[in-house]
């Protein structure tokens, strides 16, 4: 097991409320290094704070969201009401990298870095850099480092290009886009017109990855929800599904995050169902994807069983990743989509996953062609994981291959070759 830490390098508290951006020396003393954001003057001739806001293109950024900003406006503009560092001032910048010595001499190996895109970039090479050599002095492994980048992923150049970057940054990202794309292809016909996404759909975004990363997209991070958006079961109850309904659509998002390329995160509850769903927001389904329940998406856990279809299906497919260089850093190959079901291959050598995820209702597919698996029926790995997997088989013959999938359903099937 490794420790992952979030740690936050583009601001520290708000500027208008509760402290107004005060900041302490360390963990051991009440002297301050930072008395506000107003006040933070006197560690050299550049201040600690970030002071762009009164500069037209920052009264522009405002008013628009941030993936829109220029690249002067997300590294000099304030991230809402934040006290965002300059981490061109040399005392600021140590501060912070010192922050992480100190988090791996306490027990650290890795870095979520908070806010990603803000911080000018060189101090974010830095610091990655910084945290890599620290480790070898430490006689420890590299850190892995994710970046919250929030929108990034296909379809936008800017996180893309940090993300390809990762000879100079270190860095990987959390794949929003992958993220948003899970949540409304589990989410089918009941999503807004406007936003519906078929397993057709999906499949061309997992093959999309592979590229717009230069083949390093199963080194980014990969979620199904966070503690930044809506949890996915909210999400499903806005659109109107009912509750059994939507633990199996979440089941089938967990299937394709734990078998798709990328490092999946698991947001905390969502192995045993959690959500609060008197959040107060009525979110018409064309918002779904704009808006937030914070801060009712971190409900504090009331219960906790290993035996929920979520648990044990993470379970299942943690251990299959840890086994299988299939899943874990093998190749997304096609093999069947249509509206509702997509079936894929991972492929590392001789190693083949298969991988078959239904949102519909029971099917029988055909796959024209065959499958290179030897000729047998094959027991799902997720046979045993929930009542709706029980049922699923696959049947290779030569040139020719038959799935049987239950409603809402998945199979997972590993061959060795």
């Amino acid at each position: 097991m490794r420790y992952i830490e979030d740690i936050t390098l583009n601001h520290s508290n708000p500027l208008d409320n509760h402290v107004f951006g005060r900041l302490y020396r360390s963990v051991y003393a009440d002297q301050v290094l930072v008395y506000s954001y107003e006040d933070d003057f006197g560690l050299g001739p550049i201040r600690a704070y970030k002071h762009f806001q009164s500069d037209p293109r920052c009264r522009q950024a405002e008013m628009e969201s941030d993936a829109y900003w220029s690249y002067w406006q997300l590294h000099h503009c304030l991230l809402a009401d934040l006290s965002g560092y300059d981490q061109h001032n040399r005392i600021i910048a140590d501060y912070l990298v010192n922050a992480g010595r100190r988090w791996m001499r306490g027990g650290a190996d890795d870095f979520r870095l908070d806010a990603v895109k803000f911080p000018f970039p060189e101090f974010i090479a830095r610091f990655t850099n910084t945290m890599i050599a620290y480790a070898q002095q430490l006689g420890r492994s590299a850190p892995y480092f994710v970046g919250e980048w929030s929108g990034g992923g296909v379809g936008d150049p800017k996180s893309l290009a940090f993300a390809n970057a990762y000879p100079f940054f270190k860095t990987n990202i959390f794949d929003f886009m992958l993220s948003l794309a899970l949540n409304q292809f589990i989410g089918g016909s009941y999503e807004d017109p406007s936003q519906q996404l078929s397993a057709q759909g999906l499949d061309t975004l997992l093959q999309q990855r592979v590229a717009a990363f230069n083949g390093r997209d199963d080194w980014q991070g990969t979620f199904i929800d966070n503690h930044d958006q809506m949890r996915t079961l909210v999400r499903l109850q806005k659109l109107g599904v009912e509750e059994a309904e939507r633990d199996g659509r979440l089941d089938l998002a967990t299937v394709l995050l734990m078998t798709v390329r990328g490092i999946p995160v698991i947001y905390y509850g969502d192995e045993q169902y959690l959500a609060y769903y008197d959040d107060g927001h009525n979110t018409p389904p064309e918002n779904i994807n704009s808006d937030d329940d914070d801060p009712y998406n971190r409900p504090g856990m009331t219960s906790w069983s290993p035996n929920t279809p979520a648990f044990t299906i993470i379970r299942v497919l943690a251990d299959l990743r840890q086994r299988s260089k299939a899943v874990a850093v093998g190749s997304y190959n096609p093999v069947y989509a249509d509206d509702d079901v997509l079936v894929f291959e991972r492929r590392s050598g001789n190693e083949i996953v298969l991988v078959a995820v239904n949102r519909g209702a029971a099917a029988t597919i055909s796959i024209g062609g065959g499958l290179d698996l030897p000729p047998g029926t094959y027991r799902s790995l997720l046979t045993n994981t929930s009542e709706v997997n029980k049922g699923n088989s696959l049947t290779v013959a030569p040139g020719s291959a038959v799935l049987v999938l239950g409603p809402l359903s998945a199979l997972v099937v590993e061959s060795k070759g």
